[in-house]
């Protein structure tokens, strides 16, 4: 029965983003807010987890091309392994973004993405003042945006994040994110 149901709703999902109606979306002069949220997975260690909370402002330069800004918190924690603790910290980062929508003709709802991030992690990790620092944080992403309506779409992306940690090399400054979010554009009224 659950083979059946999963075959069901798949086929009206895609059935409704194929016969979708030619949403009126994003156009230059737009402002989108955006909510998202990530499950972050280590490339250093199977022992760490992470999820983040994004907010987003951006600004449609042209129909195609959005720049903003994000704020990020970020919850990490790290399983107890034998002789280790867990431990659990938060930091904040904000960053600069830049998103490159590509249009597909054949699909009007559908609209895949690359973009890039860069600014700064405010880490709360240790105990003393000395313990918290602000660190460089970049990320290129590429997606997809699903518009459900003519202004709220569904996002989801893949990310390369890079947090300049110290004494640290590649492989432990270096994360793969994937981010699912909804967005809001408050643009002009829509036909």
């Amino acid at each position: 029965m659950k083979k059946f149901a999963f075959i069901v709703i798949s086929a009206a999902l895609l059935a409704a983003t194929v016969a979708a109606p030619a949403f009126a979306q994003q156009e230059k002069g737009d402002v989108e807010l955006g909510l998202n949220g990530d499950v972050l997975l280590s490339h250093s260690s199977p022992l760490y987890s992470h999820g983040d909370v994004f907010v987003d402002l951006g600004y449609y330069v042209t129909s195609k091309n959005l720049v903003g800004i994000s704020s990020e918190t970020q919850i990490d924690h790290v399983n107890g392994s034998t002789g280790v603790s867990a431990s659990t910290n938060t930091s904040e980062s904000i960053y600069g973004h830049y998103r490159h929508l590509f249009s597909l003709k054949a699909h009007p709802v559908l609209f895949p993405y690359v973009g890039a991030y860069a600014g700064g992690n405010y880490d709360n990790q240790g105990t003393t003042s000395s313990d918290k620092k602000f660190l460089f944080a970049g990320q290129g992403e590429g997606g997809i945006k699903y518009f459900m309506s003519k202004k709220a779409a569904f996002e989801v992306a893949y990310n390369l994040l890079y947090v300049n940690y110290p004494n640290s090399n590649f492989q432990n400054r270096s994360f793969s994110d994937i981010t699912f979010g909804l967005t809001y554009d408050f643009g002009k009224k829509k036909k």
